[in-house]
């Protein structure tokens, strides 16, 4: 980046594909969770763009986890063919 920059040339960069949230603790907890869900889940996780990491402030840290893990156990998971599934395979077969 910083030789680019002597000459004013274009730079994409590639961070590895792992997009934090940041939770502040201000933050409505139960507004989010819903969010986190489909910004760290939707097809499997495997798009670039979806969140990879938490950062969670301490103050809310225990509360944002419980919450968290007891949306995700409401996940149905099963045959993507089913009604209300939210996690199916990836691949079914080769």
């Amino acid at each position: 980046m910083a030789s680019c920059a002597k000459t004013l040339k274009r730079v994409t960069q590639e961070l590895g594909r792992n997009n934090p949230a940041i939770i502040y603790d201000n933050v409505n907890v139960d507004a989010v969770i819903p969010k986190i869900r489909i910004l760290s889940f939707l097809c499997s996780g495997q798009i670039c763009m979806m969140v990879k990491r938490l950062y969670v402030h301490e103050e809310i840290y225990d509360k944002f986890g419980e919450k968290l893990m007891a949306f995700i156990e409401l996940l149905k998971v099963s045959n993507s063919t089913e009604a209300d599934v939210f996690f199916g395979p990836v691949q079914i077969s080769m």
